[in-house]
């Protein structure tokens, strides 16, 4: 339907950019060009047959040419999806930590609360990322380049950003790096790590930067480099430990991908019935 509302609201003679990453509208569009002519019963296999047959009238109809596929790592791509997967797994708190494997996989990990891979203190869950003690350092680190980045992103792109934006960055709860050894799950910072925006950074973005196109392009531009930052130096590696510690388990990425269909096949036969 996306397609066919973008084709309706065209122009005749017009250039259309569409992204998708939806391997069926990619299929039909790719055989229903190649093809040409398509039999009925060729239509009555593909879902949704009607609105691509208006999809392809309106094509002709307004005299749009089809110049190429984008198959690469752009606006839709495999790898792109799967960052935004992650991104909503980690701010719903269902990313693939310890726990949810020992839940998805119980017969390839061990029974009981497994505790954090770096820690050892308490169970590795979601909850417990960024609550580490060993992420401490990181954050601390995290933060202060982050302070700092922003103080000098307003600067720069503003004309009038005002002596008191020191204060007001050092001051807010945000950046407050005086926690003792375990950040606060109360912490703004805590939020950041989960992919969750808190209001203390964007209330600086909105006092400092009036004009909406540009505050919005600031906040994106900040927002990501920050993100990144934090997938870095606490997701990426705690991932990469994990890793380590479950090849001494022998737990491998084709046990996981195999093991409903394994398990399937070494489930007791149904009891004789009487």
């Amino acid at each position: 339907m996306g397609i066919l509302t973008a084709l309706i609201i065209s122009p005749f003679n017009c250039r259309i950019n569409i992204y998708t990453d939806s391997a069926n509208c990619i299929n039909i569009f790719n055989t229903r060009m190649q093809s040409g002519i398509v039999s009925p019963r060729q239509k009555l296999k593909q879902s949704n047959f009607l609105i691509w047959d208006l999809i392809f009238f309106l094509i002709n109809e307004k005299h749009l040419e089809w110049l190429n596929s984008n198959d690469h790592d752009a606006l839709c791509s495999i790898k792109v999806s799967k960052q935004q997967g992650n991104r909503i797994k980690k701010c719903n708190f269902i990313y693939l930590t310890i726990d949810i494997q020992q839940r998805n996989y119980p017969r390839l990990y061990s029974l009981g609360s497994i505790p954090c891979i770096e820690c050892a203190y308490a169970r590795d869950d979601n909850v417990h990322v960024g609550l580490c003690k060993e992420h401490s350092n990181q954050i601390i680190n995290i933060l202060t380049q982050a302070a700092h980045d922003l103080q000098e992103l307003i600067i720069t792109n503003t004309k009038d950003a005002g002596f008191d934006l020191d204060d007001t960055i050092r001051s807010s709860p945000l950046f407050n790096t005086t926690f003792d050894d375990i950040l606060p799950q109360s912490h703004p910072g805590y939020l950041l790590i989960h992919h969750l925006v808190p209001s203390d950074l964007t209330l600086i973005f909105y006092n400092y930067i009036k004009d909406k196109k540009l505050r919005f392009s600031l906040f994106l531009k900040f927002f990501s480099t920050l993100m990144s930052s934090i997938d870095t130096l606490i997701w990426t590696r705690r991932a990469s430990l994990i890793k380590q510690w479950e090849s001494t388990l022998s737990i491998t990425k084709n046990k996981k991908r195999f093991y409903r269909q394994r398990q399937k096949k070494r489930a007791p036969p149904p009891p004789a019935p009487d």
